[in-house]
C-alpha cells in the first residue's frame, strides 16, 4: 500500500514581461512523482513561447505544516 507524503511546490509562471509566483500544495506518493505532478501540471519545459512556466522549489513538509499551508494556500 502506497503511503502518501505532502508536498509543497512554488512555480514562476511568465506571461509576456509579467512574472508570478505561485503556491501548490498536494499529496504524491514519493518526490519523483511529485516532480512530475508539477512538470505536466504546469507544463514546464513546455513549447509555449507566451507562456514559460519553472519550477523554483519542491519540498516535502510534515504533516502539520501541510495542514497550515491548507490554511493559507
Amino acid at each position: 500500500m502506497n503511503k502518501f507524503k505532502h508536498y509543497y511546490a512554488q512555480v514562476l509562471i511568465r506571461i509576456g514581461e509579467h512574472e508570478v509566483h505561485t503556491g501548490y500544495r498536494f499529496i504524491a506518493t514519493d518526490m519523483k512523482s511529485a516532480e512530475r505532478e508539477v512538470i505536466e501540471g504546469y507544463d514546464i519545459g513546455g513549447d509555449d513561447d507566451e507562456k514559460v512556466a519553472e519550477l523554483y522549489s519542491l519540498v516535502e513538509v510534515p504533516k502539520k505544516d501541510y495542514d497550515v499551508l491548507r490554511k493559507y494556500t
